[in-house]
């Protein structure tokens, strides 16, 4: 019977050592397991801190893309603002000459004789305005060549941007 009651009491000191193992296994991994989660947390904060860096160093070059593109776009703005007015500026001119061509005409009526004058220098106006037309066709091809060319460019602009 003392053998069963020493195996019984074995079998209990067997059981506490099991179980204070278990509760010292337990512990030890919940602090590897804390302490690898503190480390995550630290990889995390370091990757969020490289990404913010290098968000802040491409919105930068962006910015200074836009900015530059910008500058150029108000350059161009500038140019269409000044040749709307010189277009301006014309059409006044024609009004004033169309006015005035009127008058001639009405001077005319009355003068047969100057009829032949007035003649030429229609003769003449069709002429330069052919000639302005020739000019302006020309224009018109150089245009048209600078859109193709800037279409192109705007092209790879955006490939770059795609890129970046």
């Amino acid at each position: 019977m003392q053998i069963f009651q020493l195996l019984i009491i074995a079998l209990a000191a067997a059981s506490a050592g099991l179980s204070v193992a278990w509760i010292i296994s337990t512990r030890n991994a919940r602090s590897k397991f804390r302490k690898a989660g503190e480390r995550a947390s630290e990889i995390l904060t370091m990757a969020e801190q490289e990404a913010d860096a290098l968000r802040e160093v491409t919105l930068r070059k962006v910015n200074k893309e836009l900015s530059q593109k910008r500058a150029a776009l108000n350059l161009q703005q500038d140019k269409l603002d000044r040749t709307v007015q010189e277009l301006h500026k014309d059409r006044a001119a024609l009004a004033a000459r169309r006015s005035h061509l009127e008058e001639f005409e009405n001077e005319l009526e009355n003068k047969n004789t100057e009829l032949h004058v007035r003649d030429s220098a229609l003769e003449k106006s069709i002429q330069e305005l052919a000639n302005e037309r020739i000019a302006f066709d020309v224009q018109t091809s150089n245009l048209e060549k600078i859109r193709n060319e800037s279409e192109h460019k705007n092209v790879e602009l955006d490939v770059r941007l795609n890129a970046l």
